[in-house]
């Protein structure tokens, strides 16, 4: 694993990875936000969701309103369509917020 985090040159990867090895304590910013959902993504598509429910608590880290917009994506994405339908309500209910790509999934999943 040291090698593997040697060869990691960016720092924000560096504490995502480890992040996801040893669930450390760390706030990431808004930059990391693509990393993270492209690592999450990744998982969900390996069919491994148990894995991909354990990481989530890695949202929490991220500072940004859009967390939970950006996971029904990966859920829709995904075939999950009733979580990524729960996370864009949840993202209008906690953060009263939604983008294009939230009312894209609520069009297609409830409207259509």
């Amino acid at each position: 694993m040291k090698t593997i985090i040697e060869n990691i040159y960016f720092d924000e990867e560096k504490q995502i990875f480890l992040y996801f090895l040893y669930e450390s304590n760390y706030e990431f910013s808004e930059t990391a936000n693509n990393r993270i959902f492209n690592i999450l993504n990744k998982i969900l598509q390996t069919n491994e969701f148990e894995i991909f429910e354990s990481k989530l608590p890695i949202l929490n880290l991220i500072n940004s309103n859009d967390v939970l917009l950006n996971l029904a994506i990966i859920y829709n994405d995904n075939n999950f369509y009733n979580l990524a339908i729960d996370n864009v309500f949840k993202s209008i209910k906690e953060f009263n917020l939604i983008n294009n790509s939230g009312l894209n999934i609520l069009n297609k999943r409830i409207i259509s």
